[in-house]
Parts: C-alpha cells; structure tokens; sequence
C-alpha cells in the first residue's frame, strides 16, 4: 500500500490500476529483488572503487620494504604495495561473490534456471555499462529492426544480432514460462495478453525480451 500511494502522489489516478494481473505478492517479490540487485551494484561499485584506490597506493608505495607476515610472524621481506595488492586480490574475490549472488538472484524469475542465469550474468559483465536497462534487449537482438527513409518507415523482425547464446536462453525460458504449466506471475499474465493480441510467437519474443530488461 505505501508502494502504491507514493505512485498515487507521482502520477495520480493512474496508480489505482497497478494490481492489475498481479497480486501484492508479486509486486513484493520485484520489488524486493530490484532493491537486492540495486544495493548489490552500489557494493560492487563501492569495492571496485577502494580496489582502484589500494592500487594506487600500491603503486605509490611499490619500493617501501615491509617484513611480510605469515601465521602472525615475521616471514620473509615485501613491499608496502605488494602487502597492498594483496588486499586488492581479496576484495577480487569478494566482488566475485556479489557476482555470484547477482546471478542467483536471476533465478528468482519462473522459469529462468541457473543456466540462462550464468550466461546471462557472464554477458552483462559490468551492469554499470548500460545507461538504461531498457538497452540490454537491443544487445542481444531481441528488437525490432527499423527501415527509414524519407516517409518510408518500416519495423523488421528482431535483429539477432549480439550474443545468441544469451537469445538463446532467454527465448527458451520464455518458452517454458508460457508453454508449460509454470506460475510465472505478472509475466506470464503480461506475455499471455501479449499472445492475445499478437500471436504466441511474438509473446515469446516480447518476454525473453521483458525477461533481459527486468533481470
């Protein structure tokens, strides 16, 4: 309710109809794994951030000689940048473990598995790349293509272009979500009034579409 107020507020009567084809229980679940996916971004761009800044150090530091430590005692002699590079590996590894979390999160949508999730993940890499999520389809060829010239504009089937693992695999769970008897949510509801309208194939194209936006 506080979620549909405040859109009350922003854009007036219109917020009345955002339980349409779904349930608070949906709208909790997106809400909820936006703000995870939000907050682990805003980590890993805090991290990279000390990385660059240890890395500096490093470099300013790379002839200062240090005793280097092993099970708290003295071991053989390193360099102040060295001890910390060492840090920089760390927090490495601990980046890759947002990573990791990022792409089971894709997992929380019906019919995404953990293999569209992990090639989906390892082809978006750095999410920061993208000025909208609204772009990511584009990467992957899941938008329509368009003709203009002069007065002619025409709108094509999608491109294909990009990566066709990653079509792959979103074109396949939207399959699965409409195909098979899956509780898909506001997703199925919204591709099913999509094939409703435009034709199963099409509804397919749309979700795997939605799917690569809203992840």
């Amino acid at each position: 309710m506080n979620i549909e107020s405040r859109l009350a507020d922003l854009i007036g009567a219109a917020a009345g109809r955002l339980h349409t084809a779904r349930s608070r229980n949906d709208q909790v679940a997106v809400d909820f794994r936006l703000y995870v996916r939000a907050t682990i971004d805003a980590l890993d761009e805090q991290i990279r951030a000390l990385q660059q800044t240890l890395a500096e150090k490093a470099l300013a530091y790379a002839g200062a000689v240090m005793p280097g430590f092993t099970h708290l005692q003295s071991a053989q002699p390193v360099t102040f940048g060295h001890h910390l590079l060492a840090y920089v590996e760390m927090l490495a590894r601990d980046r890759g473990r947002f990573h990791d979390a990022r792409a089971r999160l894709l997992t929380t949508a019906p019919g995404v598995g953990s293999i569209v999730a992990l090639t989906y993940a390892s082809a978006i890499d750095d999410p920061g790349r993208f000025k909208s999520s609204k772009t990511v389809g584009a990467l992957f060829g899941l938008t329509p293509k368009k003709y203009q010239s002069g007065e002619t504009d025409v709108t094509g089937r999608i491109s294909k272009i990009g990566d066709a693992a990653v079509r792959t695999a979103l074109y396949e769970a939207a399959n699965i979500i409409l195909e098979r008897p899956v509780k898909g949510g506001w997703l199925k509801e919204w591709a099913l009034g999509v094939a409703k309208r435009a034709g199963m194939r099409k509804a397919k194209v749309a979700l795997a579409r939605k799917l690569a936006v809203t992840c």
